[in-house]
């Protein structure tokens, strides 16, 4: 029985076999595989070349210099107005940086600003801070100084009343290059310019003492080969003169 299977499927499932391989070898053929250019184009569409970044630009910027003044008016004895005028040095950083800030929005911010207040007996705290004029017109400047004023505490004890003159100015200087620039060419050290003198054109004739001068200097010369070729033949006939002698 299994002899009789095996002479029935075995021919059948060669021919499956047979006709898989076939379809898998024609299903190959017809695979169109990519040239390396292809792959290479492909590529290239897909990662683009990064773009080269631009040149820097040298830029500038002025220097601004800053300029503020206050005068301190107060009912207080001399050593107690020397103490309060330490007390707003040393906050002087907070009432420039009102001003500096409010500089880089509004382009020529200038003027004056007067301020009256009062300290308090017991604390020496500032109170009734307000404006009393002044040419400065910039209100976020305004309240900025104005609460810096009224955050300071000074050592005098008693109810006396000030007043205080800031003076804001500030002035553009020279350019300055930005950080960020192209660095400078710089010439080689060996690179160095040459003096160039008048063309000789232009140059002044020679006077008569200078030619003079020059024609005494070659006629010493002319003498001086002179004198060498006299001494050389006197001294040839000596020692000629002496080899006779000994003869």
């Amino acid at each position: 029985m299994r002899e009789n299977l095996n002479t029935v499927f075995m021919p059948i499932l060669v021919g499956f076999l047979v006709c898989g391989c076939k379809t898998f070898k024609e299903g190959n053929d017809d695979v169109d595989v990519p040239s390396a250019r292809q792959v290479a184009a492909k590529v290239a569409e897909l990662h683009p070349p990064l773009e080269e970044p631009l040149p820097q630009v040298a830029t500038y910027r002025y220097r601004r210099e800053i300029s503020m003044y206050y005068k301190l008016e107060l009912n207080a004895s001399k050593a107690q107005i020397t103490n309060a005028l330490g007390v707003m040095r040393s906050h002087d950083h907070e009432i420039r940086a009102c001003y500096a800030d409010r500089l880089e929005e509004v382009s020529g911010l200038s003027g004056d600003l007067q301020i009256s207040f009062t300290l308090l007996k017991s604390t020496g705290l500032v109170g009734n801070v307000a404006r009393t004029g002044g040419s400065l017109s910039d209100l976020a400047t305004i309240n900025c100084v104005t609460k810096k004023l009224a955050h300071m505490r000074f050592n005098a004890r008693g109810d006396y009343r000030g007043r205080v003159r800031y003076s804001f100015a500030s002035s553009d200087r020279s350019p300055e290059r930005a950080p960020s620039v192209l660095p400078q060419m710089q010439m080689p050290a060996k690179a160095k310019p040459a003096l160039v003198g008048p063309p000789s054109s232009l140059a002044r004739p020679p006077t008569q003492q200078q030619q003079k001068s020059e024609q005494k200097e070659a006629a010493n010369q002319k003498c001086s080969g002179c004198k060498g070729q006299d001494g050389g033949k006197q001294q040839a006939q000596a020692v000629g003169q002496k080899s006779k002698n000994a003869d």
